[in-house]
């Protein structure tokens, strides 16, 4: 066999090896390149206040990712924020939903997370990725309106007067936006704030004068806080610091006042679990046993009566 001849076969021979291999290294290349999947669907439930009645109310196959419930201020629907953790996607690609309280008709009313009802449940305060910043809208999805940009969690107060979130504008801080007036004030004199980071889902005492918020001191330290919205520093009371277990981002105050309610996770029970806070005094969470044990309940509300609460959870 002629040179020429064995170069042009080995040419051949390496050309089809080649080819054979293409779809396999593509492939792989493209599996490589794809989002991670989450495949567990959360599941908003509801129960009674005692324990009782527990039911999966909402879940939903294409938003399988559901945080932040809210019941409205008459209890007859729940918003929530939901995303497509199925297809690749996280919290950045929320959208705010909608439901009844019966967990039906649901409403999907456009990008946006975190939704907090207005006194007359008219409109919602809300956070949102894209563009970066706190918003209101009418409670059907329109009339959009920019609050504070680079703002993040914002929950409206109970009397409808003012709407907290937290700014970063001149240093961590919260601030404090009134909507009939259109003015903000911070909360904490600048220069002088404790902490290095504020979280979200905030949530407001039934007189609308503290709120409760989970909060990273400049040691790297977790607590849970409540502060006196027009006290500012001096109406600081640190509820809870253990820096093994941290406390839930999403709290609810009871719309008696009496106690907040949080999420913290159980050595004994191997999970996070339910517990309950008085603000007024000095003492540890108290685990709160609603008489069956519920597996990583995650962001909590209390229905206006405070007879029912919504909480999501990962389903196995």
């Amino acid at each position: 066999m002629s040179s020429a001849i064995r170069k042009s076969c080995s040419f051949l021979f390496t050309l089809f090896i080649l080819c054979a291999a293409l779809p396999r290294l593509v492939g792989a290349e493209a599996k490589k390149e794809q989002p991670k999947k989450n495949t567990r669907h959360h599941v908003l439930w509801m129960m009674d206040a005692d324990g009782g009645n527990l039911k999966a109310l909402f879940t939903s196959p294409k938003y399988t990712s559901l945080g932040s419930p809210a019941f409205s201020p008459d209890g007859s629907k729940i918003a929530m924020d939901g995303w497509e953790s199925q297809n690749g996607k996280n919290g950045r690609d929320a959208h705010i939903l909608v439901i009844d309280a019966d967990g039906t008709n649901m409403r999907d009313l456009g990008n946006g997370a975190m939704p907090s009802w207005s006194a007359d449940g008219k409109r919602f305060a809300f956070s949102c990725y894209s563009p970066y910043g706190v918003w209101m809208m009418n409670a059907d999805g329109t009339a959009r309106e920019e609050i504070q940009k680079g703002g993040w969690g914002a929950q409206w107060s109970p009397n409808g007067q003012m709407i907290v979130f937290s700014t970063y504008l001149t240093g961590p801080n919260l601030m404090i936006y009134d909507p009939q007036e259109e003015t903000y004030r911070y909360i904490f004199p600048e220069g002088e704030v404790l902490f290095s980071r504020f979280y979200w889902n905030s949530c407001w005492s039934p007189d609308s004068k503290s709120i409760c918020i989970k909060a990273m001191t400049k040691q790297n330290k977790m607590q849970l806080i409540t502060v006196d919205v027009d006290r500012g520093l001096k109406g600081i009371k640190v509820q809870y610091s253990d820096g093994k277990k941290h406390p839930a981002e999403d709290n609810s105050w009871h719309p008696g006042g009496k106690f907040i309610l949080t999420t913290i996770f159980s050595p004994q029970d191997d999970t996070k679990q339910f517990y309950w806070i008085d603000p007024t005094q000095k003492q540890k969470p108290h685990p709160w046993k609603p008489g069956q044990k519920i597996e990583w309940p995650r962001d909590v509300c209390w229905s206006p009566d405070g007879k029912r609460l919504v909480f999501t959870t990962p389903e196995d």
